[in-house]
């Protein structure tokens, strides 16, 4: 649209940082200084929900087909249908395993996200563990703003890791305000606002999500922009 937002990271950015561009005559001269980009976008999984809309894919090198890095995007239309906004986010590689190609769920993604943030933000970080299967994948990126420091996305496989990652983590003053959710089937993706962070800012955040059969969660992968 006239008015459209666009925020992207920078090429190997660690989700942070963004460009953002306003208006459809500053975007197009955006593109044209960023000039040809040698990769395609293969398409994971998307949705549509009302005015919002939630994309997860790969960047896939052109020359080699190499699977190069994740990204997700949450897109709010215009009433003609054109974007308004655009926000995107890119991990540093990919994230494996991709959404389920299942069609169906008899389970509630929004509720046991819910509950995860719930618990996470009063630190009951059993019960947040709870929510994510056995031989779950979490992956998230860089933390700040708590007791872990590591600059590098967290990556963790099964419940027992991603406690003791939440016990390492600690209580944080910092809340969750959700924005948008969609689920189709098994999968699930939604943005959120990190809220009441040092400063007074905020941030925003991305999470795409798949169930498993028995309605926990079996693959998460987390994006932010640090401040909003």
């Amino acid at each position: 649209s006239d008015d459209a937002q666009y925020i992207v990271p920078f090429a190997g950015s660690q989700e942070s940082d963004p460009p953002n561009v306003v208006g459809a005559s500053e975007l197009k001269a955006y593109f044209d200084r960023r000039g040809h980009l040698p990769y395609r976008h293969e398409i994971l999984f998307s949705a549509v929900e009302g005015e919002h809309a939630f994309v997860e894919g790969v960047s896939v090198l052109a020359g080699s087909g190499h699977r190069d890095r994740s990204f997700v995007a949450s897109v709010t239309l215009a009433s003609d249908g054109r974007i308004r906004r655009y926000l995107a986010y890119a991990a540093a590689s990919t994230i494996d395993p991709s959404p389920s190609t299942e069609t169906r769920s008899d389970h509630d993604a929004r509720a046991v996200v819910d509950r995860y943030f719930n618990a996470l933000r009063e630190a009951r970080f059993e019960d947040a563990a709870a929510c994510f299967s056995e031989d779950c994948l979490y992956s998230h990126p860089p933390y700040r703003h708590t007791q872990i420091k590591d600059p590098n996305r967290v990556e963790l496989h099964g419940r027992d890791a991603l406690l003791a990652n939440f016990n390492r983590r600690g209580p944080a003053s910092f809340g969750y305000r959700m924005d948008a959710f969609v689920q189709r089937g098994p999968n699930a993706m939604f943005e959120q606002a990190v809220v009441g962070l040092p400063g007074g800012k905020d941030s925003l955040s991305m999470g795409s999500l798949t169930l498993a059969g028995d309605g926990l969660i079996r693959r998460y992968a987390a994006f932010y922009f640090d401040p909003a």
